[in-house]
């Protein structure tokens, strides 16, 4: 039989035995399909962010799902003065908790193609601050991947999408051993990072250098945490 004629028969059986999906809630802003950068990179919001909104001279985007929890993490770093992402309205929408958030840029993974060492040393400069203070509030990220990371047209690094977050009150800054193992989702997931990003190799020592200096721990206490970051990561 012909590629045609088993593909019109296809086309019958669907229509007649598979129901069609139920329509979406339609979405109360207009989809921005296409963002210019000034710089002259052209990245389609549908590739990355399917939920991105224009609202006036502002963009925006959302996420459902989101716990109070991950938004009382995120309210706190934002009042330390930490990078993260900033929610702005709550809508509730049955079990689902949509947050609106302002957007702060593109996730560094699609920029990781363009980016001259220069650029990428200031990310890491950034990146090694964000965690490092984020930390200091005994909060790990845990999900600190390439696509966590954004950055915005002035080249500032902000950290999103806290869902697998954790604060521990409890936290021993005396004992390097449990920070070393409340935080070692993110020292793992950063090599990750890095090695996406194509960083040089350099550049992730000095940042775990960076990053174990900020701690609020005594010089030999930091020294062993960056001895087991080191014997595991580097």
């Amino acid at each position: 039989m012909p590629f045609h004629r088993l593909r019109e028969l296809a086309t019958r059986l669907k229509e007649r035995f598979v129901k069609p999906r139920p329509v979406l809630e339609q979405r109360k802003y207009p989809r921005v399909e296409d963002l210019h950068w000034e710089s002259g990179l052209l990245i389609k919001a549908s590739e990355q962010r399917p939920r991105r909104f224009k609202i006036g001279d502002k963009i925006y985007w959302g996420r459902e799902f989101v716990s109070q929890e991950q938004l009382d993490i995120n309210s706190h770093l934002l009042s330390k003065g930490i990078s993260v992402e900033v929610p702005l309205t709550m809508n509730p929408v049955g079990e689902r908790r949509r947050v609106l958030y302002l957007d702060a840029g593109d996730h560094l993974y699609y920029l990781r193609r363009v980016l001259t060492t220069p650029e990428k040393e200031t990310i890491a400069k950034q990146i090694a601050e964000i965690i490092s203070r984020m930390h200091n509030e005994n909060i790990a990220h845990n999900d600190t991947h390439p696509s966590n990371f954004v950055m915005s047209k002035q080249f500032k690094v902000t950290l999103i999408d806290f869902k697998h977050a954790a604060f521990d009150p409890n936290l021993d800054w005396n004992n390097p051993e449990q920070i070393y193992f409340s935080f070692s989702m993110d020292y793992h997931n950063l090599r990750t990072t890095f090695h996406q990003l194509r960083m040089p190799y350099e550049l992730l020592v000095e940042t775990f250098k960076s990053i174990i200096n900020g701690y609020k721990m005594s010089p030999e206490n930091k020294a062993e945490v960056y001895y087991m970051i080191e014997n595991e990561y580097l």
